[in-house]
């Protein structure tokens, strides 16, 4: 299952690396900490740090980035255990070509997670935020960013909304 739904969204994103070397534009890596709260009921605050997920950004042009981003997660509480897989695939687009300078950037993104806990469920979300890449090197940068994202009704599960605030850091490849 995992397969089938991350698979073709590895491929997606990993089809953007040919232009990407062709503009001649340093790919991103990055790795951000997060903090979430979920809004509606039940309520949950989850604090992830130093990671809790890994992007990649792909330049389509001097303002606007293609980023997927994967994340793992294992939860265990009161004997109960669950296993957490995810990928989003977001757009940057910075109001600034500038890189060398900080860059503000909206960030709208989809994504779906997949949920171990006995059975297997599928779901999926989308979201938007907004943020700042602040240099502090050639190739090197810090990332804030506050979000929200709402998680679609999944078979076993209601629809969620989240507002999330991340930081992170940026390396670039050239």
């Amino acid at each position: 299952m995992i397969c089938r739904v991350l698979g073709p969204a590895l491929l997606l994103a990993c089809a953007f690396v040919p232009s990407a070397r062709a503009q001649d534009k340093p790919i991103e890596l990055g790795v951000d900490g997060l903090f979430a709260l979920k809004v509606n009921d039940p309520t949950a605050t989850v604090l992830t740090l130093p990671v809790q997920r890994f992007r990649i950004g792909f330049p389509a042009s001097d303002r606007l980035t293609v980023e997927p981003a994967f994340h793992v997660n294992y939860f265990s509480v009161g004997g109960e255990s669950a296993k957490e897989f995810g990928g989003e695939l977001g757009l940057l687009y910075h109001f600034s070509a500038n890189s060398k300078s900080s860059q503000v950037f909206v960030h709208p993104v989809v994504g779906v997670q997949i949920v171990a806990d006995g059975s297997t469920e599928t779901r999926f979300g989308a979201g938007a935020g907004i943020g700042v890449k602040v240099p502090a090197g050639s190739r090197l940068a810090a990332r804030l960013e506050a979000a929200y994202f709402h998680g679609f009704k999944g078979s076993a599960g209601a629809a969620s909304d989240e507002i999330r605030l991340s930081i992170g850091l940026s390396f670039f490849t050239r």
